[in-house]
């Protein structure tokens, strides 16, 4: 399968709409999506990587060709030194959502060729672990969100997947940290978040599965009850942030982002992160579009 290019990228280049930037983070040049997940293509969320076949060209992505590329793009891959294929890699990358049942989808594959941190606590999963980072703001109303007085990741949120705790069965291996410390938090377990790996120890490779559901308002002590679940619909803009990252004994590290470069410290704060747009199942099946489309799609990130 052909996973490599964004083919909003691609569009730019062939309607000449390169430059434009996202209204929260000036650093991002390009604007993010998420790809229409129909429900007939929604998986079993095993980790295993048989039903994604269906993904339209470009929806999509590969590590391979992304190293140190101009930091306004996505995806792009860092670290202290480029990484080799079997050091670390990602073939496979899709970040998109589902109407139906409300969430975001995401699907990974990550090649490594040693896992790192296994003997770190879920609490000290901060000190640099192989880990995949996340953050999100659903109703993309920015400002601090935990780590400040009355603040405890309500109004957003920043999640860590181990999969290393998945396997020792810890929830969903799914964490939040917020002003009151490092929690395994309701609103990572089921049924609102679900993940399904499929993981190496020996190397620290690993295939997910995952879907999120997302909160305008996700009271961390009360519960769901005093909760508002964020509705997704077509055309809505979401903050989000992510990365797929890997670290060595060696104190060597690299990462798969879809992160421009920050502008903000963003465990504490939602104004820097990324704008992504929540694509139609036309738009997610595209190649080509008219100039005058893409223009109805841009104007939503001005």
């Amino acid at each position: 399968m052909k996973r490599v290019m964004s083919v909003m990228v691609a569009l730019v280049l062939v309607v000449g709409i390169a430059g434009v930037a996202s209204a929260d983070n000036p650093n991002a040049t390009t604007p993010r999506y998420l790809a229409w997940v129909p429900d007939e293509h929604m998986p079993v969320l095993d980790g295993v990587l048989d039903e994604w076949d269906w993904v339209p060209e470009g929806m999509a992505f590969s590590s391979a060709g992304y190293w140190d590329v101009d930091p306004g793009t996505w995806p792009r891959l860092l670290g202290s030194e480029e990484p080799t294929a079997d050091d670390f890699s990602v073939p496979f990358a899709f970040w998109g959502w589902n109407q139906t049942a409300n969430v975001v989808v995401i699907a990974g594959q990550v090649i490594d060729d040693i896992g790192f941190g296994y003997d770190l606590s879920w609490g000290d999963t901060w000190r640099g672990v192989d880990t995949i980072y996340m953050y999100f703001d659903a109703d993309h109303d920015h400002g601090v969100y935990q780590y400040e007085e009355g603040k405890n990741a309500e109004e957003a949120q920043q999640m860590i997947c181990r999969p290393d705790l998945y396997e020792q069965g810890v929830a969903a291996a799914v964490f939040t940290h917020y002003s009151g410390g490092c929690e395994n938090a309701w609103t990572y377990a089921e049924p609102h978040t679900k993940v399904g790996y499929v993981w190496d120890y020996d190397t620290g490779s690993y295939t997910i599965e995952a879907t999120f559901t997302l909160w305008d308002w996700a009271d961390q002590t009360v519960g769901e009850e005093a909760s508002i679940k964020h509705i997704l619909v077509p055309g809505q803009i979401i903050g989000m942030r992510f990365g797929y990252y890997d670290v060595d004994p060696d104190e060597s590290w690299a990462y798969f982002t879809v992160n421009a470069p920050s502008i903000a410290d963003n465990a504490f704060t939602s104004d820097g992160f990324e704008n992504f747009l929540t694509l139609t199942a036309e738009e997610t099946g595209i190649v080509a579009v008219e100039s005058t489309s893409w223009g109805e799609i841009k104007s939503l990130f001005r």
